[in-house]
């Protein structure tokens, strides 16, 4: 991956500079899009489309198997493993991470 400054912003890699540019958009932008839940705010409605979806109404669930931590998207439970890495061996990142019905989400707390 292509390490693209974004003047100082964060530090945040990207592999082109369009997509560096279209990131540097979200940390300028005026935040006009706002949570109708909890008023969190965001620079356009796809971003908070993506909040509601997986914070307020997550149709699809998971939890570690390891710790029981538990999160509505599998990209960040897939990001979640690497704090066990020290104590287990993830070659196969679906052996930890298994689907949960939303009657049983709050189980795993």
């Amino acid at each position: 991956m292509t390490s693209l400054s974004n003047a100082g912003i964060c530090t945040k890699a990207f592999k082109t500079r369009t997509c560096c540019q279209a990131h540097e958009r979200r940390h300028n932008a005026s935040k006009a899009f706002t949570c109708a839940i909890c008023s969190a705010r965001f620079p356009d409605k796809g971003g908070l489309s993506k909040h509601v979806r997986t914070i307020h109404a997550p149709t699809r669930l998971f939890h570690c198997t390891i710790c029981g931590k538990q999160g509505a998207r599998m990209d960040n439970m897939r990001s979640h493993l690497k704090s066990h890495a020290r104590d287990v061996s993830i070659d196969n990142p679906t052996d930890y991470i298994k689907e949960t019905s939303s009657q049983d989400y709050n189980q795993f707390a």
